[in-house]
């Protein structure tokens, strides 16, 4: 019964799509808005006087960049005495890299002691994405039976959490 209340809009592309944000059509209604910095009571009749305006052409052009996290993802882990484990990690949460560590490798989660320090700035990308750090570093230390850090090259984390 819902599906028949359900109404559909054609969204089919008409035409060549446009790349180009310079010529690319603006949605209705749209007005670019100028970013203004500056003394705004200096500047409300600055229209008034057309011939003391000047003109300034040209063109700018913003290359792309990388919003991305300051810290990579590291982890350390090492065994302790009754045979959990220690884990040093940069999360946002320590609830979920606790419980993948417990699954895989096979231990209570209350032999698993997190430590976090402060972690800040991350846009979401310490909340999950430390997971297989935190996994990787846990299987590498129990295994070896000693500490083992891990850092994630910058290029290899963009790779992999930024496509």
């Amino acid at each position: 019964i819902a599906a028949n209340m359900v109404k559909l809009k054609d969204l089919t592309l008409k035409g060549k799509p446009t790349l180009d944000p310079r010529t690319a059509p603006q949605p209705d209604g749209y007005t670019p808005y100028d970013f203004f910095r500056g003394d705004k009571k200096k500047t409300d009749n600055m229209f008034d006087n057309p011939e003391e305006l000047k003109e300034i052409t040209g063109e700018f052009e913003k290359k792309s960049q990388y919003h991305f996290y300051i810290e990579p993802q590291t982890c350390t882990a090492f065994p302790d005495e009754d045979g959990g484990l220690v884990v040093n990690l940069a999360c946002q949460g320590m609830d979920s890299p606790r419980t993948m560590i417990s699954s895989y490798l096979g231990i209570p989660q209350n032999h698993i002691q997190m430590n976090a320090r402060r972690v800040g700035g991350a846009f979401g990308g310490k909340a999950s994405r430390c997971i297989p750090i935190a996994v990787l570093s846990s299987y590498c230390a129990l295994k070896y039976e000693r500490p083992v850090r891990f850092v994630l090259p910058r290029e290899v984390d963009m790779a992999i959490n930024a496509g």
